[in-house]
């Protein structure tokens, strides 16, 4: 058996899994956005101007997304690091000094 199809077959999966994730996360937005009908319409009022609306929510996407990033791998991968320096396999916890 080939290894080809089956790698294929994971990347079309992860792709799909993508799609799905941003479809959300896009859903997400525009729920929020809409929600928020009565404050941008306020603040075109008091005479803010469209593009400024666009770029608080664009920035509220960003800050969000980042913080979604660092937020999910980061705390995993820092424990696998942790979990994989020798200096913390030999001595444990607490005895960090002791040598």
């Amino acid at each position: 058996m080939t290894l080809r199809p089956v790698l294929l077959m994971m990347l079309v999966a992860a792709f799909l899994i993508l799609v799905i994730a941003f479809s959300n996360v896009a859903n997400a937005t525009l729920a929020e956005t809409i929600a928020r009908r009565n404050e941008f319409a306020l603040r075109v009022a008091l005479g803010g101007r469209t593009a400024d609306i666009i770029r608080l929510v664009a920035l509220e996407v960003v800050v969000l997304s980042v913080a979604g990033a660092l937020g999910g791998p980061g705390p995993r991968a820092l424990a696998a690091a942790r979990a994989a320096d020798p200096e913390r396999r030999h001595h444990g916890r607490g005895q960090r000094g002791a040598h």
